[in-house]
């Protein structure tokens, strides 16, 4: 058990080490974060009963990351237009469907999902593509890791109470252990 442990966590620097300083190994993991986050929101959300535009916003949701990474600007301010032009093409979009109950919610959702994974993980390719960009992406890499197991930390030492009882830590390795 050790030994594949070992094995895995291995394999996972490497290629964390291939993230940070090989662009093109980058630009791929980064895109597949994306397009993955974005197939499991809008999946997670149609299963609660949406009728979102689930692959119109994957699709839109990759061209985003794409376009930084090929330096596209067609105005100074590119990304307003290019929601503002994604808000009219999902209220086209909508006039072509029957069901007309939530339309509100079903468009809004679906804008959402583009702008809350795709855009914000896209500001790590503007981060990455700065002068001293490996430098800086490596620092938010490694703060980020670092809240997480501190915080991993203080909730065992520290907290008697938890947050999500339902989704503990402890209450997963006593399902496991009975599974």
């Amino acid at each position: 058990m050790l030994g594949k442990r070992l094995i895995s966590g291995a394999a996972l620097v490497l290629i964390i080490i291939a993230t940070i300083f090989v662009k093109w190994f980058f630009n791929i993991m980064i895109i597949s974060f994306i397009v993955c986050g974005l197939y499991e929101f809008f999946t997670m959300l149609e299963k609660k009963g949406l009728n979102l535009y689930k692959y119109f916003g994957i699709g839109i949701g990759t061209i985003i990351p794409l376009s930084i990474m090929i330096r596209f600007e067609l105005t100074k301010r590119w990304e307003f237009l290019f929601i503002v032009l994604t808000l009219l093409f999902l209220i086209i979009m909508q006039f072509k469907r029957r069901q007309n109950s939530g339309v509100i919610v079903d468009i809004s959702t679906t804008l959402f999902g583009i702008l809350y994974i795709s855009w914000f993980l896209s500001f790590l390719i503007k981060i990455r593509y700065l002068p001293e960009g490996a430098g800086l992406f490596s620092c938010v890499l490694l703060i980020t890791k670092l809240g997480d197991i501190g915080a991993y930390f203080v909730g065992t030492r520290f907290g008697k109470t938890p947050l999500i009882p339902h989704i503990s830590p402890k209450n997963q390795l006593r399902a496991l252990l009975r599974g």
